[in-house]
């Protein structure tokens, strides 16, 4: 008989935790421990994390995309349908695609990085979408008859888009691009794609040595800021 999820025993913060994981399509246990227990212990994170796959909102899993035995978790489709209908379909239920996990958990990380940097500099993140958000917005204003209009504005859809407000008041958006196996041609492709755009591009890598690489080749974009988290 399947698990059945009570409600009732959802605070606020369980609930910041399912839309996390849903619209980033999956998390790590490190992840979810520094963002919603920060100066905690690991266990006090664990044990809440644990809670919310006994009620069948989170599912557990290990993974081995960017080390070996890492704990992650996705979104099930009972956690998913405690939101309403159109936040639904910016949430993501299930284990992505086996060539997606690390994008998306190291697409985490950057959310948590821009998310510190925002905050040092007296201002906020204020909204994220993932390529999966991204990807259905576009099919629907393409299904509404806006194709033409909406293909103008997004070519490539990037991995993610983030919204920042300044310490001003002012608001940024920013594409970001998930570092791959670009090399060579593919390599100078992408960059052009993304620097002739025109349009502020966030490009993460998880490597020094590979982000200065990255940094020579882009730098004729000045709208291509690369970024290495450590």
């Amino acid at each position: 008989m399947p698990r059945r999820a009570v409600a009732y025993h959802l605070t606020a913060r369980d609930l910041a935790i399912l839309r996390w994981v849903g619209r980033g399509g999956i998390a790590a246990e490190s992840q979810l421990s520094n963002r919603f227990w920060p100066g905690c212990r690991a266990t006090t994170a664990h044990d809440r994390l644990r809670h919310l796959v006994k009620t069948d909102y989170l599912a557990r899993h290990i993974c081995d995309a960017r080390r070996p035995g890492e704990v992650v978790y996705t979104l099930t489709p009972p956690g998913r349908r405690l939101f309403p209908p159109a936040e639904q379909r910016t949430l993501q239920a299930g284990l992505p695609t086996a060539s997606a996990i690390r994008q998306q958990l190291v697409a985490q990380d950057a959310y948590l990085y821009l998310e510190q940097e925002a905050h040092a500099q007296g201002g906020h993140l204020v909204a994220w979408q993932g390529e999966a958000a991204l990807r259905s917005a576009f099919y629907r204003a393409a299904h509404a008859g806006k194709r033409q209009a909406l293909a103008a504005r997004m070519t490539a859809i990037p991995d993610a888009q983030v919204q920042i407000a300044g310490a001003d008041g002012r608001m940024w958006t920013c594409d970001v691009e998930i570092d791959g196996q670009y090399h060579g041609q593919m390599l100078r492709r992408k960059l052009d794609r993304c620097g002739t755009g025109g349009r502020p591009t966030l490009w993460i890598c998880t490597a020094p040595r590979r982000a200065a690489h990255i940094r020579q080749a882009a730098a004729c974009y000045p709208n291509i800021r690369v970024i290495a988290l450590a």
